[in-house]
């Protein structure tokens, strides 16, 4: 499984993320812009030290990191209300769940599914 952090604005909720792939081996994406330094110390002391740990990746925007994926690549896009459940998918190792900025969520064209649509 993969996890792509879409635009994140607050460095500890990134750094926990972070720390969740670690325990999971789960690979971690940023696209940017992103809302914070990668040297913050509250994204560093919300990682702790499981960023050596973590097999992760930063991208400057969505379409660099979509023209990265392979062609069968299956996101998930994650947001409050979206068309079905998390308990109603079956997940795959290699599908991205794919997450958007604190404030505002997804972008709404990623209702469309495709990894390589712009969200």
């Amino acid at each position: 499984m993969k996890i792509v952090l879409l635009e994140p604005e607050i460095p500890p909720n990134t750094g926990n993320v972070a720390r969740l792939c670690a325990a999971t081996h789960s690979a971690l994406h940023l696209i940017g812009p992103l809302g914070f330094r990668l040297d913050d110390s509250q994204l560093k002391r919300a990682g702790m030290d499981y960023w050596e740990q973590v097999d992760w990746a930063l991208w400057e925007n969505w379409p660099s990191f979509a023209e990265s994926l392979p062609s069968d690549a299956r996101c998930w896009f994650v947001e409050q209300g979206g068309g079905r459940r998390y308990d109603a998918v079956n997940f795959g190792p290699e599908d991205y769940l794919v997450f958007g900025r604190e404030s505002a969520g997804l972008p709404k064209a990623s209702a469309g599914g495709k990894c390589g649509a712009m969200p």
